[in-house]
């Protein structure tokens, strides 16, 4: 078990990265451990978000054409050349989560 009184970690990845997974097991490692995923963020915006439904709407389409235009490869490559090396980079690609 871990001991940390002041530690952040923010899990950040494309679609599909396995970020959930690697936070959640990353929070059980501590003695005060918290795993906040994203969608509990986004289903908190009080205006401006678009569900997607079997009907969408055409902002919730658009808000999803991650899913539609790019492959989890082309993703990781895009998100990992566009983004400022801010803080401790892992890269876990090629990776599995271990529950140790």
């Amino acid at each position: 078990m871990l001991r940390s009184d002041h530690a952040l970690f923010l899990i950040t990845g494309p679609m599909a990265s396995g970020k959930s997974t690697v936070a959640r097991l990353l929070a059980q490692r501590f003695e005060r451990g918290v795993d906040v995923e994203g969608d509990v963020f986004r289903r908190n915006v009080a205006a401006g978000r678009h569900e997607m439904a079997p009907d969408p709407s055409r902002e919730a389409s658009r808000e999803q054409t991650g899913y539609k235009r790019w492959s989890v490869e082309e993703l990781n490559r895009g998100f990992a050349s566009e983004t400022p090396r801010i803080g401790l980079w892992v890269d876990t690609c090629n990776r599995r989560p271990s529950r140790r």
